[in-house]
Order: structure tokens, then C-alpha cells, then sequence
């Protein structure tokens, strides 16, 4: 073969040249195989995560619905214990509102209740006649009449005696009307808290005093005497 100049190549060194082209060429559509495989899955990783983008958009639009209807709260109504409401009272209950909790106020209710003991003491004082006589200091006046729904009275004493050897009477005498109380006589031994049977009143404002009497004179020691009033 003739090169440009003029001159004439061998036939192996052309074949030569042929082959290296050839091998170019090879090369080259290799490289462009390549080229268009790597755009191909270019294009295919943005079509996926487009696609993922769009679906995760509209799972977020979907999530605010279920999210609103499982926080709505359910209505609530307070409930009050049988044993609370023996004592307690609602005010007022409230709408159950959907976006609050209720509120209940509640006051306490508060029965009248009766007296049904009250006590008048006299005090404590001492004795040692064998007959009837006032013990000292030891005066009140009461109007029974004053207290309300009266069931019983009854007078209620404690005696010490230091002898321990005899008996010991005490009761109640009606200074105003210038006699004894009624029911009103106990005769007890030493340290013993003795009650009357339920004694007989005057109505009305009285002055009651305390008595006592000894059986054989020695020294006896008031401890207690008090009126017990009883209401029904």
C-alpha cells in the first residue's frame, strides 16, 4: 500500500494499524455502553426516590385526620361514691364539653345535731354531820325549762371516804321552793359513782343546793356531783 507521501507500507504494519483501531473502537462503544448504563440507573434511582418523596407527602396529609380523631377525649361525667354523697352535695354538673374536663363544686351539707347529754357540775366539798346540811359553795341556779326535748335528769356523785367504814347520802334541795329534789337522795359507800333514779323537777328557775349526811360522823369528801340532763 502507498502512504500519503507517496510511499508504500508494509502489509503487516497496516494490518497493524488496522487491529489498533479496531481495538478503539471496541473500547469506545464500551465506554459509551457504560456511559448509557450509568444514565439509566440515574434515571432510575430519581423515578424511585420521586416516587417515595410523593408518597411519603401524602401519608403526612393523611396523618392529622387519625391523629385529630384519636385525641378527641371522650365526654366524661364525674361519678360520686354512695358514701360521699351521705355528705357531700353537687352544686351544679357541668355539659360534658368535648375540649375540657368537667368541674364539680360541691359543698358539704351539715345536719343539726342534738345534744343528747349535757351535765351541770356543782363541784366537790366535804361533810361529816348525821344529819342533813349544805355543803359549801356547792349551788346553782337552773331553769329546766330552758333546755328542749328532756327525756330524764338524773344527779350523779362520787364520794371518798378516808374511814372507809361507813355509808354516805347526798341529794339535791330545792332552795326556792324549800324542799328536796324528788329522786334526787344516793347513798353510796367510798369511791363508788353512784346515779339517782331519774329525779322529779320544778319547772322554772330554781336554786338547787347540795346535801349530805353521815352515818357515823367522820369525815366524807364530796368528789363530784353534777345534774345529767338526758334528751330524747
Amino acid at each position: 500500500m502507498i502512504d500519503e507521501f507517496g510511499n508504500e507500507r508494509p502489509i503487516l504494519e497496516e494490518l497493524h494499524e488496522d487491529e489498533k483501531k479496531i481495538h478503539e473502537d471496541e473500547r469506545n462503544i464500551r465506554i459509551a455502553f457504560l456511559a448509557i448504563g450509568l444514565l439509566f440507573l440515574i434515571i432510575i434511582g430519581v423515578f424511585y426516590f420521586t416516587a417515595q418523596l410523593v408518597q411519603r407527602i401524602e401519608s403526612q396529609k393523611s396523618e392529622p385526620v387519625n391523629i385529630v380523631n384519636q385525641l378527641t377525649p371522650t365526654p366524661l361525667v364525674p361519678s360520686i361514691s354512695p358514701a360521699l354523697k351521705s355528705t357531700v352535695a353537687p352544686s351544679f354538673l357541668p355539659s360534658p364539653l368535648a375540649s375540657s374536663t368537667p368541674v364539680v363544686i360541691i359543698r358539704e351539707v351539715v345536719k343539726n345535731v342534738s345534744v343528747k347529754d349535757q351535765y351541770i357540775p356543782f363541784g366537790s366539798g366535804s361533810n361529816q354531820t348525821n344529819d342533813w346540811a349544805d355543803v359549801a359553795g356547792l349551788q346553782a341556779d337552773i331553769d329546766f325549762g330552758s333546755y328542749e326535748n328532756i327525756k330524764e335528769v338524773r344527779f350523779e356523785i362520787s364520794v371518798g371516804i378516808p374511814t372507809a367504814n361507813q355509808t354516805v347520802s347526798v341529794r339535791l334541795y330545792n332552795v326556792t321552793d324549800k324542799h328536796p329534789v324528788w329522786n334526787s337522795e344516793v347513798t353510796t359507800t367510798n369511791n363508788v359513782y353512784a346515779v339517782s333514779p331519774a329525779i322529779i323537777y320544778d319547772k322554772g328557775l330554781k336554786t338547787y343546793r347540795v346535801q349530805m349526811k353521815t352515818q357515823l360522823q367522820f369525815l366524807a369528801n364530796l368528789n363530784l356531783a353534777r345534774i345529767h340532763i338526758i334528751s330524747e
